[in-house]
Parts: structure tokens; C-alpha cells; sequence
């Protein structure tokens, strides 16, 4: 089958009633207010969503490491705050999707659903994960394909794991080489498992990198019921008519550091002549000196990237952004940009 005609049958999955898990032409998905949203969508794709986006753990001058990539986000978003329009939301829905904020990426994707193409066209980014710039095109994956599939969609702002825990997502048949195949992510209250089947034609090599609810901290990884010990990264597979079921499953625990993270709706302009301070090891990391610097545009208020101990003049005491502890800066980065990126999002700033 080709991988166009992926997103059709996930819509199809999408049309279910609140309450139910369906299964349509092999897609899984469970039902919800944003399934029903996305219902609606019944169109074909694919169409032009817009510009590729640098990858997300690009940080060189050409990547999020430069001005130009930051730059287009908060465009994007003073666009879309002042007028609502589908193709800026489907630029938003990839960029998600690339930092692993699945809960923004799907909210992002129903409010593409006047334009039915977009949802068709985005879809198997979400399942069965395909790269970036396999989007619209016709044929099979190349052989070796990483997939990075998707959370399921959760009604949940915050999408947390008591609401994910009993969810599935699968996608219909797909092509990766000469195979085909399907891929399925159940998610529960300890870990999480990507299930992958051969479903017909000749062998096929893939690496899949699976999602992390928010939350919680990625334990041990077993392929195929076998411990990885130190794993990181995608987990390779080789899929045949002879070894056709694959798994690979992710063990979830405890934080090791947390941090509030309040919905958008709660929170209030910055009072005047308050600093924001991003706090790094060294203070003059690009990514974060080009995110302290979209933070001030977005929020109209000072924003810059400092090293621990620094102080702001001023009266009043600086709000401050911890990205100090190694094993947590990455995760925090992309949740506080989230949350940036709804509160830009839900009217003029005052």
C-alpha cells in the first residue's frame, strides 16, 4: 500500500463515537473529543504543508542552534494568534512532532481539520511515525527507516499518563522496502510497547524510536523481550515471513527531578520590569540564547540566557528557568516551549 494512503484509513479510525476503541480497516485508535474533531476530516491528501523544519537536535547556525529556525516559530505563532488559519497549524503540528510534544502536535493537528488534506497529508507522521520528508509522497519507506510513532491522542490538556495508561494507536499497512508492514503503540502505567507485525512481501530493516509520556523517565528497553542494558536511542528490527512479530518495550519510572508545569489558562502576564532568566552550565549555549531571545518577542518582557549565580538589575526579583542539570534540560526546554507556545497562542498579550 502506498503511503498516501495511509491517512485515509487513520481517518476513518478517527470517525468513532466518545468512549469506544475502534478498529477500521486495521487502525486503532482510541475515541475522544479530539477524535471527534478530527472526524470531520474525511478528505484526501496529500497537499503542501509548508517548509521542512530543521531537525530539533540540530543546534548549528543552519538549525535551532540559528535565528532563522526560532525566528519562523514565533512568526508562525504572532500569525496565528491574530488570524486562525490551517496551513500555520500544520507547520506547528510537524514542529511538535519533531520535539516529542505529541499532546501539542495532535491539538494542533484538529485545528487543520478545515483544510482535509492537511489532516490526511500529516497523519502518518503521527502513525506509524514516518520521517519528516516522507510527508506526501507516494511508494514504500526506504529499508532502514527510523519511525518515531506517536503518543495516542489524549482528551487530557497535559495528556498524563493516568490518561494515556490502556490506550492504543495503530496504523494500517505500510510499506518499508519490499515489505508490509503495521506497527501498533499500547501505552500503560509502567511502560510502553510498540508492536510490530510483517504482514506480507520481502524482508525489511527499521529502527524505531519510541515516545515518552510526560512525566515520567524512560527505564530499561527490551527488543523482543530482550534487556538492553544502557539503551538509548532508536531500537533496530529485522522483519520477515519468518520472524513476523516484533515488540519492543520501554519501562517507565519516577522523575528524577520535577518541575511545575501549569496549563496556559492559569497563568498571567509577566508583571512589568520582571526578567526572565534562562539559567544554563555555561550561559551562552545557542539554543538557549535563541530561545531566551523567541521568549522576549512572544511575552514582551526581557528574556536572556545567563550561567548559575548571575543576577538582573532591576527592582523586582527575576523569574528564573533552570536548564542546569543535564539529565532534565532537554525535557524541561521542550515542555516550557510548549507551554510558551499556548499561552502566545491563546489571544494578545496585555
Amino acid at each position: 500500500m502506498a503511503l498516501a494512503s495511509l491517512a485515509p484509513l487513520l481517518l476513518c479510525a478517527l470517525a468513532a463515537p466518545a468512549g469506544e476503541e475502534v478498529v477500521v480497516q486495521g487502525v486503532t485508535l482510541p475515541a475522544g473529543r479530539l477524535a471527534a474533531a478530527l472526524a470531520g476530516a474525511a478528505g484526501t491528501g496529500p497537499v503542501a504543508w509548508g517548509e521542512p523544519w530543521p531537525a530539533w537536535d540540530e543546534r548549528t547556525p543552519q538549525g535551532f542552534g540559528g535565528e532563522r529556525a526560532w525566528r519562523r516559530w514565533v512568526e508562525l505563532l504572532r500569525a496565528e494568534r491574530a488570524a486562525r488559519q490551517p496551513r500555520r497549524r500544520a507547520e506547528l503540528a510537524v514542529l511538535a512532532r519533531l520535539q516529542g510534544r505529541d499532546a501539542d502536535a495532535w491539538r494542533h493537528l484538529a485545528a487543520c481539520v478545515e483544510e482535509p488534506g492537511l489532516v490526511a497529508t500529516l497523519l502518518p507522521l503521527f502513525s506509524p511515525g514516518v520521517p519528516q520528508a516522507a510527508l506526501g509522497r507516494a511508494g514504500a519507506l526506504a529499508d532502514g527507516v527510523v519511525l518515531r510513532p506517536a503518543l495516542p491522542p489524549s482528551d487530557d490538556p497535559r495528556a498524563a499518563l493516568r490518561f494515556l495508561a490502556g490506550t492504543e494507536i495503530a496504523s494500517p499497512e505500510f510499506e518499508v522496502g519490499a515489505a508490509r508492514l503495521t506497527l501498533a503503540v499500547a501505552v500503560d502505567r509502567d511502560g510502553l510497547e510498540v508492536k510490530l507485525h510483517h504482514r506480507g512481501g520481502g524482508p525489511a530493516r527499521l529502527a524505531v524510536l519510541p515516545p515518552l509520556p510526560r512525566g515520567v523517565d524512560a527505564g530499561l528497553v527490551f527488543a523482543d523481550w530482550e534487556k538492553l542494558p544502557g539503551h538509548e536511542g532508536p531500537v533496530s528490527f529485522e522483519l520477515s515471513a519468518e520472524e513476523p512479530e516484533h515488540s519492543l518495550w520501554l519501562t517507565f519510572h519516577p522523575p528524577r527531578e520535577r518541575w511545575p508545569l501549569p496549563l496556559p489558562e492559569t497563568l498571567a502576564p509577566l508583571v512589568p520590569g520582571r526578567t526572565l532568566l534562562l539559567v544554563s552550565p555555561r550561559g551562552d549555549e545557542p539554543h538557549l540564547a535563541r530561545f531566551a531571545e523567541a521568549l522576549e518577542e512572544l511575552l514582551g518582557a526581557p528574556a536572556r540566557l545567563v550561567p548559575p549565580g548571575a543576577s538582573a538589575p532591576g527592582e523586582l526579583e527575576p523569574l528564573r528557568l533552570r536548564f542546569d542539570a543535564p539529565e532534565s534540560a532537554e525535557r524541561k526546554l521542550v515542555e516550557l516551549l510548549g507551554l510558551a507556545e499556548a499561552f502566545a497562542l491563546r489571544g494578545p498579550v496585555r
